[in-house]
């Protein structure tokens, strides 16, 4: 008999990859939620044989349902699209808060809300599996207070380890600590982080820091159903940070310069400071959370020295993970380096 894992976020890189990953094994049952099953991004699941289950992060008793006879969860929740959704500012403004706050309490709010209704799940569930990030707040000592799409994730983690009605779905719970998307430099209203110099044509990254920050680069739509796959198959109560590959912004360079057949600058970082990093996001609203949030992934790191977190290699997997070449290879760089 088949177990079944629900998935959340199916029509995202994160559920998506999920899904692929899960589908190539007969032994599971893929489902996923998704608030409108007609819709085609979903509809492309249903053909591939994900069962669809109509339910709502904001609305507790469909998750519920939706969770019934899961042995494993996968639960994810998304800050970015609420932030550039008109309807939040009208909403922050009527509640008298900032959009990045409304958005930070409407992310706390799903994420908690998937627990309590995987929480009602227990006779079959095995894994509940919860994207997550660090507590940007916390681990700098409150220095960093404007990281709220760290934070409304840790926010949700600390909910499933503390609050005594989650005592026991917290012992069967992993979470994963996705890294930096390897494609957010398509990203508009945030810095371009790969320049070429005007001068003599060659590549460079520009960013705070002196670029030999380990970052955990990860190629999500690819390994993050490689990294939920061993959380599944692995004991709970872990904290995965989850990339493809963990390297400096200097050694990205150097590959995607080789990759690509470029000349990499002599000055494969160059340092720009704070409030440059702050003039050059074009989204007002998140030049404050941007700024703080790479300004604490630099001093702390992106798990925030948190010594719980254990990495790929620790599970055995780091061979079945996307080297950033493969990536590098099929992306369309016109945008950067021209025709």
């Amino acid at each position: 008999m088949s177990k079944i894992i629900v998935i959340t976020g199916i029509t995202g890189k994160q559920g998506g990859s999920v899904a692929n990953v899960f589908l190539r094994y007969p032994a599971w049952e893929v489902r996923a939620i998704t608030r409108d099953p007609t819709k085609p991004s979903a509809q492309h699941w249903a053909e591939k044989g994900v069962k669809l289950i109509q339910a709502d992060q904001d609305d507790l008793e469909s998750l519920k349902k939706a969770f019934v006879g899961a042995h494993a969860i996968f639960a994810m929740t998304d800050f970015w699209n609420p932030m550039y959704d008109p309807k939040s500012a009208i909403e922050a403004q009527e509640q008298g808060i900032t959009i990045n706050e409304f958005c930070y309490n409407l992310e706390s709010k799903r994420g908690k809300n998937m627990a309590i209704a995987a929480n009602t799940a227990l006779s079959t569930l095995e894994r509940f599996v919860y994207s997550s990030l660090s507590n940007s707040r916390r681990l700098s000592g409150g220095k960093y207070r404007q990281n709220w799409h760290f934070d409304s994730k840790a926010r949700v983690v600390d909910f499933i380890r503390y609050d005594p009605n989650m005592t026991e779905l917290s012992t069967r719970t992993s979470f994963l600590e996705v890294g930096l998307y390897i494609d957010n430099w398509k990203l508009s209203g945030v810095l371009k982080e790969i320049m070429r110099d005007e001068k003599d044509g060659t590549f460079y990254h520009q960013g705070i820091g002196d670029g030999n920050a380990k970052m955990p680069f990860i190629w999500t739509q690819r390994d993050t159903g490689v990294l939920v796959k061993a959380l599944v198959d692995n004991s709970p109560e872990k904290t995965m940070l989850g990339y493809s590959e963990w390297l400096t912004w200097r050694e990205f360079m150097k590959i995607w310069c080789e990759t690509l057949g470029l000349q990499l600058s002599s000055n494969a970082h160059r340092s720009i400071t704070a409030e440059e990093l702050r003039n050059s996001v074009t989204f007002n609203p998140v030049k404050d959370q941007v700024t703080e949030g790479l300004l604490c992934g630099q001093e702390f790191g992106w798990h925030g020295g948190n010594p719980e977190v254990i990495h790929p290699a620790e599970l055995g997997i780091e061979k079945s993970l996307t080297p950033v070449t493969e990536y590098i290879r099929q992306e369309d760089w016109t945008p950067i380096i021209g025709t």
